[in-house]
């Protein structure tokens, strides 16, 4: 079983979007479904994703409205080491 901190890196190495790239909504959406996709693989539900996505992007409103996409990519990315 891999690291964590190794998962998350890779995952962002073979991404289009890299956390420094994400600076807007669609960004975001395009590295956070990439990252749901590789933490579940088989088990990936694309309905379900969509639904984290936007109850993540509702919850953090604020850091959106700012335009704080590297912590709002951070915050993401601590959700799947829990």
């Amino acid at each position: 079983m891999k690291d964590i901190t190794v998962f998350l890196t890779e995952q962002l190495e073979q991404s289009n979007i890299t956390e420094g790239k994400v600076t807007s909504e669609k960004d975001f959406r395009e590295f956070a479904t990439k990252m749901c996709k590789e933490a579940h693989g088989d088990d990936f539900d694309e309905d379900k994703c969509k639904e984290a996505i936007d109850g993540f992007l509702k919850d953090h409103k604020d850091l959106v409205d700012k335009g704080e996409w590297a912590e709002l990519v951070g915050t993401w990315e601590q959700g799947f080491t829990k």
